[in-house]
């Protein structure tokens, strides 16, 4: 972890901005931010019939207003199992939802496939960042569409543009990869949309995919990259695991991380066919993965993850991110999420998680006494954010090992307890 960031847990909040003013950081969150107020979700259902069990492609389009019935780009897509609830976020804009249960499963619309789109309204307009809620995509039967639109033909997103590729799935990749360097994990923090514009975020293969081997997807927290994980990976037994990482703009809101990373396992899931995945996060990419462990199981995903590892995970969020929503000149988004008790908190456990996940919680506690947790911590987060009470019930097992937040993450004795928590499954 960088010093500055070490720094702003530590509580010289203002001090740090002072340093960011030169650098022009604070500006340009400013700027982003005013992006970002234009960012909107776009939100609905899937109703009607899937056809044995195959799965339902959902696709945002970009609409130019002169050509409704012609895309311009496909900018978003998400898999799922059975008709059910779909969320995308998008920025200004015209915009339609479409759906198909892609029988063939090569991912591409044919019109002898059911198919679907919302009818109120037909065209999605984006302009000041009004959420669009409630729209109801209906799946046809292919002799239903052909006799009531005939113009439907085979679909034309296999010819544009997909901007959903922007975000890497399933490249392969080392550790040693020069764009997960600290520089960027800083500005995947403080200026995401700037972080965005380097097509960096992916979620990234270190090895060719083995059907053979079980996925382990490692996601890092607040202002990390993959590199952090070289300790932890380097112990993993490679013969029966093959291992994945996220880098991902740690800056933005937590629900927009979890709808593209989940969006992105079912599209590797959908590719590969792996019937299971195991998660390991450290810090507030416990967060995430809490959130979309919840998003599988909405897609019908469920059973994916198997295994579910955090270390130093801030459950009920950080002291100092409600200081920086209240003082702070500028917001980073993903600030209001780790405020103690916020609304992205509370949907990772307002449901169960799916019965066969197992948990298993590790936290840290070499830091000791801090007055603005108001109590001991591990440098950086508190026990008792680490140790929620609702994190706790739906652990399989809690271990405490005796490391700071940072070393946590090169410990000899976490890398053989997590072995064991791996095998032993």
């Amino acid at each position: 972890m960088n010093d500055q960031f070490r720094f702003f847990y530590r509580g010289i909040f203002f001090v740090l901005f002072l340093a960011l003013l030169s650098g022009c950081t604070l500006l340009n969150l400013r700027q982003e931010n005013k992006l970002l107020e234009q960012v909107c979700e776009i939100s609905g259902s899937i109703e009607g019939q899937s056809a044995n069990e195959k799965p339902i492609v959902v696709v945002l389009l970009s609409i130019d207003p002169e050509h409704p019935d012609r895309p311009d780009a496909l900018m978003s897509r998400t898999i799922m199992q059975k008709p059910g609830n779909f969320k995308f976020f998008a920025g200004t804009g015209t915009y339609r939802v479409s759906a198909f249960v892609d029988l063939n499963e090569n991912m591409s619309y044919q019109n002898d496939e059911p198919v679907g789109w919302h009818d109120q309204p037909k065209i999605i307009n984006i302009g000041g960042g009004q959420n669009i809620t409630g729209l109801k995509v209906l799946l046809r039967s292919p002799e239903h569409v052909q006799r009531l639109y005939p113009q439907v033909k085979d679909s034309e997103v296999t010819k544009i543009a997909d901007q959903s590729k922007r975000f890497k799935s399933g490249e392969k990749t080392t550790l040693e990869n020069i764009a997960f360097s600290q520089e960027n994990g800083n500005m995947a923090f403080w200026e995401p949309l700037r972080f965005l514009g380097l097509e960096k975020a992916g979620l990234y293969f270190l090895e060719d995919f083995d059907p053979k081997k079980t996925p382990i997807l490692f996601i890092h927290g607040a202002g990390g990259n993959p590199g952090e994980w070289k300790s932890i990976i380097g112990a993993i037994d490679k013969h029966r695991f093959q291992c994945w990482v996220l880098f991902y703009p740690s800056g933005l809101r937590l629900d927009l991380n979890r709808q593209w990373v989940s969006s992105t396992l079912t599209k590797l899931q959908f590719q590969y066919k792996f019937t299971k995945i195991h998660i390991v996060a450290h810090s507030m990419g416990g967060l995430l993965a809490g959130g979309i462990i919840t998003r599988l199981s909405e897609k019908g995903y469920g059973n994916l993850v198997d295994i579910f590892v955090t270390l130093a995970t801030p459950w009920d969020g950080h002291e100092l991110a409600a200081s920086g929503v209240s003082n702070s000149p500028a917001v980073v988004p993903v600030w209001y999420d780790m405020m103690p008790g916020s609304r992205y908190q509370d949907m990772v456990f307002a449901k169960p998680w799916p019965t066969q996940l197992t948990y298993h919680l590790f936290f840290g506690h070499q830091g000791g006494y801090n007055v603005m947790s108001g109590g001991n911590t591990d440098g950086v987060v508190s026990l008792r954010s680490q140790l929620l009470p609702a994190a706790q019930d739906r652990a399989a097992t809690i271990r405490g090992f005796d490391e700071d937040h940072s070393s946590i993450l090169e410990s000899d004795a976490v890398n053989i307890r997590l072995e064991n928590v791996l095998v032993d499954q």
